[in-house]
């Protein structure tokens, strides 16, 4: 009988052959991890903004709608009466600030600035001194042929109450969370000219609200992007000092 030679058996060669192709396979992957390395960070960087941002998209989607009291819009509104349309454009222009605007409705249309529309709480004049509007002011008074004066006492006393009252309304809406809708934070500041810096009668901010507010899981009420939209957008001061001081 011959004797055997010492060898290889098959299963073993077959186990070296895989385990050899896998050591060629983790070389080529290093080399190419080495020599592409900023590429596929830009790469997976890319996918992950992507998705950020969908998150993003979908958090906005998501908020609850929420029914809070709604507020006249300062927008130009529609009319097909022309005694109404030249005074209803007038008040827009005058609302928004916009002094070129205001200067071309009184040299072309000429309706009066102390008018008060059905319907309307203020005269164009009325508003001008409500938000603070004093280039549209002067442009108002020059028109009038009235002398800057100091404000009678009613006209002080109204312009209070009713900054009071804009105010309330801001601060209604961020102890509620709603920023981005009809009657929320966003949309009354854009509409009263309000700075995002504005207070209420504690002293407490926006920002306070947006981080305090909760559900009644002990949730945030506010979302991030709306908490970024109204850092960015409106002017607040994360570092600024509290009601505490």
């Amino acid at each position: 009988e011959p004797a055997k030679v010492p060898g290889w058996s098959g299963w073993w060669v077959l186990v070296a052959v895989v385990l050899a192709i896998l050591l060629v396979f983790v070389i080529i992957m290093c080399v190419i991890s080495h020599y592409h390395r900023p590429k596929l960070e830009k790469y997976l960087g890319g996918i992950n903004l992507i998705s950020e941002a969908i998150q993003e998209d979908l958090e906005i989607q998501l908020q609850p709608m929420r029914r809070p009291l709604l507020m006249r819009s300062v927008s130009l509104i529609n009319t097909e009466d022309p005694k109404s349309a030249a005074p209803l454009r007038l008040w827009n222009a005058v609302a928004s600030g916009e002094q070129e605007e205001v200067e071309q409705v009184l040299a072309t249309l000429s309706p009066s600035p102390q008018v008060t529309l059905d319907g309307w709480d203020t005269s164009p004049y009325e508003e001008a001194h409500r938000r603070g509007h004093s280039n549209v002011l002067r442009v108002l008074e020059g028109f009038m042929n009235k002398q800057p004066d100091v404000p009678h006492n009613d006209m002080i006393l109204g312009v209070l109450q009713a900054h009071t009252k804009k105010i309330d309304a801001v601060f209604a809406a961020a102890s509620g969370g709603q920023y981005r809708y009809a009657g929320g934070v966003d949309v009354l500041l854009r509409a009263y000219s309000l700075p995002g810096t504005i207070q209420d009668q504690h002293g407490r901010s926006l920002l306070h609200y947006a981080a305090s507010v909760m559900l009644a899981d002990v949730g945030p009420l506010w979302l991030a992007p709306d908490i970024r939209s109204l850092v960015e957008s409106h002017g607040i001061y994360a570092n600024a000092v509290d009601f505490n001081g």
